[in-house]
């Protein structure tokens, strides 16, 4: 657990785990870590100016999860997904299509629900966000998806997926507070340049 005090811009962390993956998150704020508590650094973070005060026993270690592989591999089984989707599209419908994806991939998807089930007290909005997720993002939105697929090619159509990250970082600025960066935006031009490009050809 983490709180912020922004007339002074310091961080207390009274428990858990802090994950620093961007020295500009924290910077310029006093960092005040009790005791067994954890600070777990990005790989590709190379320092800290902050002034940081340890009150006990506090770990610091660099992120070395395979987390960065299983979104590879998500990346993966997802471009798998659209080719073959679009496939199966034309025989059976948009509908049926992901119906029966979600179907065959309960035996694969229970288990890891149950045995990632939280804990701890969950609150009403984050459920009601992972219905969202569920319901609209993840299975009626692929009703339109797998039909652009079928409509227009998973080469083409595939590449307007690119967009997505730019809305949501449009979204949080008003959302969650985070202004999008010089950087982000010079990103974010440059890609939707190469999505109009490619897919006009």
């Amino acid at each position: 657990d983490s709180s912020t005090n922004l007339s002074t811009g310091v961080i207390t962390i009274s428990g858990g785990t802090l994950g620093i993956y961007n020295a500009g998150a924290i910077s310029p704020a006093a960092l005040i870590a009790a005791n067994n508590t954890s600070l777990l650094l990005g790989r590709t973070l190379t320092g800290l100016s902050n002034s940081i005060t340890l009150n006990g026993a506090v770990t610091a270690a660099f992120d070395t999860s395979v987390d960065y592989l299983i979104v590879a591999g998500g990346v993966l089984a997802a471009s798998v997904g659209y080719v073959q989707g679009a496939k199966i599209t034309r025989a059976m419908g948009a509908e049926r299509a992901i119906c029966w994806v979600t179907l065959l991939t309960l035996p694969i998807s229970l288990p890891i629900t149950l045995a990632t089930w939280p804990t701890a007290p969950v609150p009403a909005s984050a459920w009601a966000g992972l219905c969202y997720l569920g319901l609209v993002s993840m299975w009626a939105a692929f009703f339109a998806w797998y039909r652009a697929l079928d409509w227009g090619g998973p080469l083409k159509v595939s590449q307007t997926q690119a967009f997505q990250p730019f809305f949501s970082i449009a979204l949080a600025w008003p959302l969650l507070g985070e202004p999008p960066d010089t950087p982000t935006l010079a990103f974010a031009a440059a890609v939707v340049a190469l999505v109009v490009v490619g897919t006009r050809r």
